[in-house]
């Protein structure tokens, strides 16, 4: 931690230094490299028991923590007494000496002995909000937890008018994943079974696909006979080929097989949905419960 007259403020570039923080109005902060930061949070942190320092601004661009002296003075109402190679931080009316900074290249660094009295610590109190809880992990992606756990996609579309807003694209947020789920009773095993083949198929449509196959294809059509189990694959390129798969499909059941289809069981899927060639065929249509597998 540096003592410093010359800052904007008092900085710091961790989150979990801080016992409470709310949103200010944009603060540009010039670095010592010439860049400008902008800065949208300032918070309260403690620096032992007894003193606690008020405006201080969250820049997680620095890498180090500055104390401005003229503020240090005035929140704690202390005095600073400066020597050839440091100094010391003491309060006005005891004179009591809440701690001491070292001389290191020209720059005043709190002695590790009395930074340990200084050190930021979060705190666990009833009388304080907004307590921070997050991991060194977790404080890459806080603009994924203050935007609502919004998609990468959405993000993107921020980090492109507000370029300081930042995230990893490779985190997998657990909340997600646990707040998207659906909870539902377990589904008993059904006990019935078809007499002989082709009495019951089970029909299903899937796709499309992200990247289609060589040959253009982005569905596939399942077909299972539930008396054997024996399953047939076929794969499409739109949707309204369904009704030819199955024509063929019936006609080659009745070749190959000398039998014919009784009942096709699907989902509640339009595409299974083909009324007048179930009738003709005198096929019965079957379709499972809404929101069930």
């Amino acid at each position: 931690m540096i003592l410093d007259s010359g800052a904007t403020g008092h900085i710091c570039l961790s989150l979990t230094h801080f016992i409470s923080y709310h949103q200010i109005n944009p603060i540009f902060v010039k670095l010592p490299n010439g860049n400008k930061v902008i800065t949208n949070y300032s918070g309260s942190v403690f620096i032992n028991q007894d003193h606690v320092l008020d405006n201080v601004l969250y820049i997680p661009n620095f890498t180090f923590n500055l104390l401005l002296v003229a503020k240090l003075i005035d929140n704690l109402s202390c005095v600073i007494i400066f020597y050839s190679n440091g100094c010391h931080i003491k309060e006005k009316n005891s004179l009591k000496v809440i701690g001491s900074a070292e001389m290191l290249d020209r720059l005043y660094i709190l002695r590790v002995s009395s930074y340990q009295n200084l050190q930021i610590k979060p705190v666990k109190s009833p009388d304080i909000t907004n307590t921070v809880n997050f991991t060194t992990s977790d404080l890459e992606n806080l603009w994924h937890f203050w935007l609502g756990h919004v998609s990468n996609k959405s993000i993107d579309v921020i980090k492109n008018k507000f370029p300081f807003v930042k995230y990893n694209k490779s985190f997998v947020c657990d909340v997600c994943h646990f707040a998207k789920q659906k909870k539902k009773l377990p589904f008993p095993l059904s006990i019935s079974k078809s007499k002989k083949c082709f009495d019951l198929i089970h029909v299903d449509l899937w796709g499309p696909y992200s990247i289609s196959s060589i040959h253009g294809h982005k569905y596939f059509l399942t077909i299972v006979d539930d008396y054997s189990r024996y399953t047939w694959i076929f794969l499409l390129k739109q949707k309204f080929e369904v009704v030819k798969i199955l024509d063929n499909f019936v006609t080659f059941v009745q070749t190959q097989f000398e039998t014919t289809i009784k009942i096709i069981r699907s989902d509640n899927g339009s595409e299974i949905f083909i009324t007048n060639f179930f009738a003709c065929k005198g096929i019965v249509h079957q379709t499972s419960c809404v929101n069930t597998p």
